[in-house]
């Protein structure tokens, strides 16, 4: 499946942005695929799988594999597919410039595929909405 992405400039520093996308303990509540996240953990460490709920049906798990100030990137494996996504921050003069890409392999991604299309979109603006109510 080829990879999917969008952008967006979300007005906040590129530090909140990154606390949001590792925050592991509140991830389900903004990210669309996920329903629940077996964890009190905040900050996600790199390598720790967690087991999660999405969206689709059967057991799946989300390991991060990359974080820095500048790219965020987590590896999501659910029955009969994986995903691995994203996130690429840089400054910009109105806030954080948020490039989500997102690639994803397998059975159950590709039956559906048709409907994968949004998900970078609606992914960044949930993440903008998250932002908005920081304090």
């Amino acid at each position: 499946m080829p990879t999917l992405a969008s952008r967006r400039i979300i007005p906040s520093d590129a530090d909140t942005v990154g606390a949001i996308l590792t925050d592991i303990g509140s991830l389900h509540e903004w990210n669309p695929a996920l329903r629940s996240v077996a964890t009190t953990d905040h900050a996600a460490p790199i390598g720790h799988t967690y087991n999660v709920s999405t969206v689709l049906p059967g057991p799946a798990d989300l390991t991060y594999i990359a974080i820095s100030k500048t790219l965020v990137v987590w590896r999501l494996n659910v029955l009969g597919g994986r995903e691995i996504g994203e996130w690429e921050l840089s400054d910009s003069p109105e806030g954080t410039l948020v490039v989500h890409r997102m690639t994803n392999s397998g059975l159950m991604f590709t039956a559906a595929a048709r409907h994968m299309r949004n998900v970078p979109d609606l992914r960044l603006e949930r993440l903008a909405r998250r932002v908005a109510i920081m304090p």
